[in-house]
């Protein structure tokens, strides 16, 4: 499958970017709340942004998600983003068909480049990614670390560590080769201009 590369477009049109919108009453409502300040601080520095609620994806109401990816399809996106953290896109996954297997929406569905910002540990919503975890350690089972890195190591994912340690976790782990970038936040990087180079990862 060919993969969409991150390009960023030139000065003529505003980036566009595909964010997530955390449900209302999750973690006391701070999640909703951080991502409004994330995308009010795109939007002013020029972006165009549409919001895409999480909760169709806990329900998994198919209705609904094949609505939003009509949506995204019509916004015609550069990126994707989880808001306001990684997991949030993550979170964002669904069986095409009720015979298939949930993937993610924004990389498997929609092929966009997608910001995962981590926040929690590699490991957050993990059952998400590997089902229902056992009750006890001793019920556990292999398999869990080559599903996280089957899952997280998707060449459309650019994966930003806020600290140090997110980044070294991701190597350890082998979620991202030791010859690949994670991107460390607290880095600074040089502005993107229309002349920036294709980013991927």
């Amino acid at each position: 499958m060919n993969r969409r590369s991150l390009r960023f477009p030139g000065a003529s049109r505003r980036l566009r970017i595909v964010v997530t919108r955390p449900p209302d009453d999750w973690f006391y409502g701070l999640a909703h709340q951080f991502a409004a300040l994330y995308v009010q601080r795109l939007r002013d520095l020029g972006a165009e942004v549409l919001a895409v609620p999480v909760t169709p994806f806990v329900t998994q109401d198919r209705e609904a998600i094949r609505e939003l990816v009509r949506q995204i399809r019509r916004f015609r996106p550069d990126l994707a983003m989880g808001l306001h953290d990684a997991g949030y896109a993550v979170y964002c996954r669904a069986g095409r068909t009720p015979q298939q297997a949930p993937t993610n929406v924004f990389v498997d569905w929609l092929e966009l480049p997608t910001i995962l910002l981590w926040d929690h540990a590699l490991l957050q919503f993990a059952p998400i990614l590997l089902g229902k975890l056992p009750d006890h350690p001793d019920d556990s089972v292999d398999g869990c670390l080559s599903s996280l890195r089957a899952e997280l190591s998707h060449p459309l994912y650019v994966h930003v560590a806020r600290d140090s340690g997110h980044r070294e976790m991701a190597h350890a782990l082998g979620v991202v080769k030791r010859s690949e970038p994670v991107v460390h936040a607290a880095e600074r990087s040089p502005p993107l201009t229309q002349s920036s180079p294709t980013r991927r990862r």
